[in-house]
């Protein structure tokens, strides 16, 4: 189950990463929109943190995208 986890974190991490550049937003950005430290936003998608679904999904909703979005193989 443990590798498991570690995959689904490494995949959102990924994820939202490339969906930021995608919707044209700099982690600076994305950070203000989301009300989030430039430098958390920047740990979430560097992986060191686990983040909790309430924000997965602020994060999402701040580029338009469902939660689901963010954690697709």
């Amino acid at each position: 189950m443990g590798a498991y986890c570690d995959e689904v974190r490494t995949r959102f991490c990924h994820n939202l990463a490339n969906a930021r550049r995608q919707s044209g937003l700099t982690q600076e950005a994305l950070a203000e929109r989301v009300g989030f430290s430039l430098q958390y936003v920047q740990r979430v998608e560097w992986g060191k943190h686990r983040v909790p679904l309430d924000t997965m999904a602020r994060l999402a909703f701040a580029m338009d995208l469902d939660c689901v979005d963010l954690l697709k193989m």
